[in-house]
């Protein structure tokens, strides 16, 4: 499983999960616009079918797409042959080996068969936009650590994770590209 590249160059890498949503990914995709910034987007097989259209934006805007499974499973309580039919599921609307379990949870048979056919990708920190819990202070310190050389950050395109995605992905594009980071699509640095 990958959760960091290795490299000395100030490049790291902007993964956002769960998209295509209409309430969350056009707001992404001008932020990313705005900053010129490329992404990989780590999309949900059934998001890619109830929006085909938000989807073409996501490549024809320069992104790379991924594959986040058809149904955004939990592998800890899914059944082998379950999880791996809507992991290819997702596959086939997403045609990229690049696979991220959802909720970053695989079992070790799951990734037994996976890991094969699939390069596993991480993270090297999860941005819990998520959670209205943790305070954008604490956000904001852990984006600051985790800055450095090949780091894969997660951010997330659902209605759980809008609003402090919308304030956090600004905040860290530009103190990354403050820091001289440049941002890279996975698919240039994993084969």
């Amino acid at each position: 499983m990958i959760t960091r590249i290795k490299t000395n160059e100030k490049i790291i890498f902007l993964t956002i999960d769960d998209a295509p949503t209409s309430i969350s990914t056009p707001q992404t995709l001008e932020f990313l616009k705005y900053y010129n910034v490329k992404a990989t987007f780590f999309c949900i097989g059934k998001n890619i079918i109830e929006d085909q259209e938000l989807t073409q934006r996501i490549i024809t805007d320069g992104h790379q797409i991924a594959n986040h499974s058809f149904s955004h499973l939990n592998g800890w309580k899914t059944s082998k042959n379950k999880y791996i039919s809507d992991v290819n599921k997702g596959k086939s609307l997403t045609n990229s080996n690049f696979f991220r379990p959802p909720y970053g949870k695989i079992s070790p048979l799951q990734y037994l068969y996976l890991y094969k056919n699939y390069r596993i990708i991480l993270w090297t920190m999860m941005v819990y936009d998520f959670d209205k819990k943790r305070s954008l202070e604490k956000d904001k310190k852990l984006l600051e650590k985790y800055l450095q050389p090949g780091s894969i950050f997660t951010f997330h395109d659902n209605q759980k994770a809008i609003d402090k995605k919308n304030i956090l992905l600004p905040y860290f594009i530009e103190l990354a590209l403050k820091r001289n980071f440049r941002f890279e699509p996975l698919d240039k640095y994993v084969l």
